[in-house]
């Protein structure tokens, strides 16, 4: 892997929380966030799923799970960063070993991550002129000899399909999109590895272009009811 950290003019802004949403502070003001945007717009059905399970393990329970699957997803993200900068990935965190769940998660994504090279940036923002959204991105670089874009993610369950994940490849396509007006870049491709169940990595490879209408779709809804609260 090769690290290119001045292959573009990468810039880290500051994001504030106003009327509930996270904003970012870019060059052209304050810009909502692509999770906020694609969290605010996700279907009823989906809404509904996640409130029917929060109600089925009650208020107490379904924090403690969401927690402890929002630190393991922290932590194996860590570790990616880790080994993509060519740091020591088993250094203790606030001076704790890293816990052996989070290790098993990284080490089954370590094939997937040699395949990044070269690594143009991690965990940059962005934002897009045409949207008027901005973001962060995992990763940015080439994958398997294609410019991309490239996300980390962790779950407890095996993945049958697509659109159980069609969320994380709108945000994909965000990045892209962004990535490719900011620095006239030619990002199609959008990555999703996830470490899950099982051992081994699952690997989801999205055309941007594809996505692109949905995308548009969601950011209008959002900016038709949101708009003047931002």
């Amino acid at each position: 892997m090769k690290l290119k950290p001045d292959a573009f003019n990468y810039e880290d802004y500051e994001t504030i929380s106003k009327n509930g949403f996270r904003l970012y502070n870019t060059p052209i003001g304050y810009l909502p966030s692509i999770t906020t945007v694609l969290g605010f717009t996700e279907s009823a059905e989906k809404k509904a799923s996640l409130e029917s399970w929060r109600n089925a393990l009650g208020p107490v329970k379904s924090a403690e799970v969401s927690k402890k699957a929002t630190d393991h997803g922290t932590m194996v993200h860590l570790l990616a960063e880790r080994f993509l900068k060519g740091e020591k990935v088993d250094e203790p965190v606030n001076g704790k070993a890293i816990p052996w769940p989070d290790m098993a998660a990284f080490n089954s994504l370590k094939l997937k991550l040699k395949l990044i090279d070269p690594i143009w940036g991690q965990e940059k923002s962005i934002y897009s002129l045409s949207l008027l959204v901005a973001g962060r991105f995992d990763c940015a670089g080439v994958y398997k000899g294609k410019p991309s874009i490239i996300d980390f993610k962790t779950s407890l369950n095996r993945l049958k399909n697509r659109e159980e994940i069609k969320s994380y490849a709108l945000q994909l396509a965000f990045y892209a999109l962004a990535h490719n007006e900011m620095f006239d870049t030619d990002i199609k491709q959008g990555v999703v590895l996830m470490a899950g169940a099982g051992g081994m990595p699952q690997e989801f490879i999205f055309d941007i272009e594809n996505e692109l209408e949905d995308l548009m779709i969601r950011v209008d809804s959002f900016m038709a009811v949101n708009a003047s609260k931002l």
